[in-house]
């Protein structure tokens, strides 16, 4: 619903309303895209708001718009395209330190790429900004940033046990008073890591499953297979090989269906230490096409000619044939009807045209 909402205003702010609103609905839709699990259009909307954040010069919105365009790429593997949102959110923060928001957006976009590569420690750091800032209202808040959860996961892989019970314990009370579901499914996950470090495995797995029970009602597939890793690597230690590889089998085929790179390795190792080879990934020939050709390929897929392409985001009909020539190297294609299936499978085919 969100997103069927900020599409359509999206596109009437980009053609005749303020930058600086358009700037929002297309940061605000790239979250929810990336909660959805579309991320090809997370990652198309997120730089769109952060390029015309940059050509505007709105500094105050330039920590939210480069920190969800951080999001997804930091997800997929793409440390230099992660790097450089994180950078310039940080940047954009700097220069309006009386903002809380941008303080804590450029913090969760450094804590985005630091998850992403499994560093626990490098989490705590890029969260730690957070901290005198955790009682306002938009910052503590299920279910905007949710920072609690990153937060707390990390200081669970640092053992720092009591610390992460601090933060889960205040932050899943809230979030339940609020009735917040997805900020509840984290919750409940990051309590069954909890659990389990402290050897409490029978309430681990509660936790585990009360996540999962509550993501079996909503569309969030990277939620869920991070709860589905994270409880077979659980189960993996407990012994439990056959329910492990089940669990961790079906988060690498929601890793690859979002071609979520340094997850697919996490599941990938895991898998190996149950004694199971690596589950086969899908969406190979996405993965070895860049955000930029990944971006121009959906907006091919949607009946967008080049100059159409060009004016949503931003650049030039030369760097669209650009990145459409690497595309078509790429994966061995010779025409824009070959483009469609060859990048997103059968299934996608030209659709209603979106911001």
């Amino acid at each position: 619903g969100a997103c069927a909402d900020l599409k359509a205003i999206a596109v009437q702010l980009r053609t005749r309303g303020s930058s600086h609103l358009a700037i929002g609905a297309l940061a605000t839709l790239s979250a929810a895209e990336f909660r959805l699990g579309a991320w090809d259009d997370a990652i198309l909307h997120g730089q769109l708001a952060a390029s015309l954040g940059e050509d505007a010069d709105h500094i105050w919105l330039l920590s939210h718009a480069h920190g969800v365009a951080c999001a997804p790429l930091a997800a997929r593997g793409d440390w230099d395209g992660a790097e450089a949102h994180v950078g310039a959110a940080r940047r954009a923060a700097a220069l309006v330190r009386a903002e809380f928001a941008s303080v804590a957006q450029a913090a969760m976009a450094g804590a985005w790429l630091a998850r992403a590569r499994a560093d626990d420690a490098a989490t705590v750091r890029a969260l730690e900004p957070i901290l005198p800032l955790a009682d306002l209202d938009g910052v503590r808040e299920p279910g905007i940033l949710d920072w609690q959860v990153l937060y707390a996961a990390a200081l669970v892989g640092l053992d720092r046990l009591r610390d992460a019970e601090t933060v889960l314990a205040r932050f899943d009370r809230l979030a339940t008073e609020r009735g917040r579901r997805s900020s509840m499914a984290s919750a409940a996950r990051v309590r069954g890591m909890l659990e389990a470090a402290l050897g409490r495995n029978d309430d681990a797995e509660l936790a585990f499953l009360t996540s999962l029970g509550i993501l079996d009602e909503m569309q969030m597939p990277f939620e869920r297979a991070v709860t589905e890793l994270e409880y077979g690597r659980v189960l993996r230690r407990a012994g439990h090989t056959r329910a492990a590889t089940w669990q961790l089998n079906a988060a690498h085929e929601r890793f690859a269906e979002l071609a979520a790179r340094p997850y697919l390795e996490q599941c990938d190792r895991e898998l190996a230490a149950c004694g199971a080879g690596p589950a086969e990934g899908s969406n190979q020939a996405r993965s070895r096409l860049t955000p930029q050709e990944i971006s121009v390929s959906r907006l091919v897929a949607s009946g967008r000619t080049n100059r159409e392409i060009a004016a949503e985001l931003v650049v030039s009909v030369k760097t669209v044939e650009y990145h459409l020539g690497n595309v078509y190297g790429k994966l061995g294609i010779r025409s824009r009807h070959e483009l469609p299936s060859a990048v997103f499978g059968p299934q996608i085919g030209p659709a209603s045209k979106g911001p």
